[in-house]
């Protein structure tokens, strides 16, 4: 096994050194009259990405109208007063490319991806999506039917529906708290009027950012870019409900009774946003609880226990508070085992228990997906955009690897205990877990 460790880190520091020249290209950066940050790259590739973050999540949604920002995406997708939604899928698949959008608690994304040649195609579709959206009624009725689907379908998504509680349970006062795609009761009360009045709110130049990266001009670009989002207006952004999340006093446990021969378990801990200098070394402490077969999770609940089906951990980027989640898949028998492991493994971590080698291995490792994960200008075009959208610049996605180089065991310590200290936990079991009345202090 170590052999195998052994080869795994070669490999990823031959990815390393292979792709350093993909970070190389130099960035432009321009803000439009009209407050929209323009980031543009030029790569030797045939193919051109057209990405469109606009901070409109849920931390701009009053608690009346939870969902908003993902039914308002989803119901811009549904056609233009230019193009409905058949013709403009017709019109981009009729050159090989893709027209989408997506949702995240922090921003709605937009997308274009073609070859280069069909580059002003894919940006008048993609400007045309934002700017002059239809508000159909019969429309904005089917997506309120779909929205209703995902929620019950929810139901039966064990990770999914781990997820949702799991933040209910951890975010008392933030927005973050709340279900992306809403609750069924405000859904319901939703109205035209305020989806239009919620693109009108959002969906200025200040809160949007484009990135562009493709085998194009940037001066072309830029100039095309200024014509085709002229009418995004120049007003000012509402201020986003970013509150302080207080950290639990005392740790949180919950479970539901899930139907299901396999028990879920998610347990995690609030966690540094991305504008936090604390962020990369909570990434690191991270991937060596349970990022992939080097981490700790996976050899000691997978290789000496046999204890999970399926296990790991993730944190994301954030404006606001973040999380750190460890989740396991295991029989309902060997749940507190499970947690009470997590628990002593963490503590150790907290005591200093930690070797140089697995902080490097991780880093490596982390380095090492950040260059794999530039090996489309699709990834390109999206974390440069992602990063500016955040607050932090697009900078910082290019400085990342220095950033994750500098963590130290001291640093990793000291996030330890500044963050994993009072856990919440959310158990989906088809019955009632024996969770031992102990606590690792």
């Amino acid at each position: 096994m170590l052999k195998i460790r052994i080869l795994i880190v070669l490999f990823i520091i031959q990815i390393f050194f292979l792709s350093t020249s993909l970070a190389s290209e130099p960035v432009r950066k321009e803000v439009l009259e009209n407050g929209i940050t323009v980031l543009v790259k030029e790569v030797d590739e045939n193919i051109a990405a057209i990405e469109v973050f606009v901070k409109a999540g849920v931390m701009n949604e009053s608690k009346e109208k939870v969902g908003i920002s993902r039914f308002l995406t989803a119901v811009l997708l549904r056609g233009t007063s230019k193009y409905n939604a058949r013709d403009r899928n017709f019109k981009i698949e009729s050159i090989g490319g893709v027209v989408q959008g997506d949702n995240n608690p922090d921003y709605a994304e937009y997308y274009a991806l073609t070859t280069a040649k069909y580059f002003d195609i894919g940006l008048d579709l993609v400007s045309d999506l934002i700017q002059n959206p239809a508000f159909a009624d019969e429309e904005i009725e089917k997506e309120r039917k779909d929205v209703f689907l995902e929620i019950e379908k929810l139901q039966n998504k064990p990770f999914a529906r781990l997820n949702d509680l799991f933040n209910a349970t951890l975010f008392q006062r933030h927005p973050y708290g709340r279900p992306a795609l809403g609750y069924r009761e405000t859904i319901e009360k939703i109205t035209k009027e305020d989806l239009i009045n919620f693109y009108k709110s959002n969906y200025v130049g200040k809160n949007m950012v484009i990135s562009i990266v493709g085998n194009i001009n940037t001066d072309s670009v830029l100039q095309k870019v200024k014509n085709a989002f002229q009418d995004i207006p120049n007003t000012p952004p509402p201020q986003l409900n970013n509150p302080e999340e207080p950290k639990p006093l005392l740790w949180r446990e919950d479970y539901k009774v899930y139907s299901s021969d396999t028990a879920y378990l998610f347990l995690g801990y609030l966690s540094p946003s991305i504008q936090s200098p604390d962020f990369p070394a909570m990434e690191v402490l991270q991937l060596i609880i349970g990022g992939g077969m080097n981490s700790r999770m996976w050899i000691n609940f997978r290789e000496k226990k046999g204890l999970a089906y399926d296990l790991g951990s993730f944190m994301s980027p954030s404006i606001g508070p973040g999380h750190m989640v460890t989740f396991i898949a295991t029989s309902p028998g060997k749940v507190n085992e499970a947690r009470r492991m997590i628990l002593e493994d963490i503590k150790g971590i907290r005591d200093g228990k930690i070797s140089n080698e697995e902080i490097e291995i991780m880093k490596t490792f982390r380095i090492g997906q950040y260059y794999i994960n530039q090996e489309t200008v699709k990834s390109q075009a999206f974390e440069l955009g992602l990063y500016e959208t955040l607050g932090v610049g697009y900078q910082y996605y290019l400085n990342y690897p220095d950033l994750i180089q500098k963590v130290t065991k001291d640093d990793i310590i000291k996030v330890a205990n500044a963050y994993l200290t009072n856990h919440v936990m959310i158990i989906l079991s088809p019955r009632r877990p024996n969770i031992e009345s102990f606590r690792v202090k």
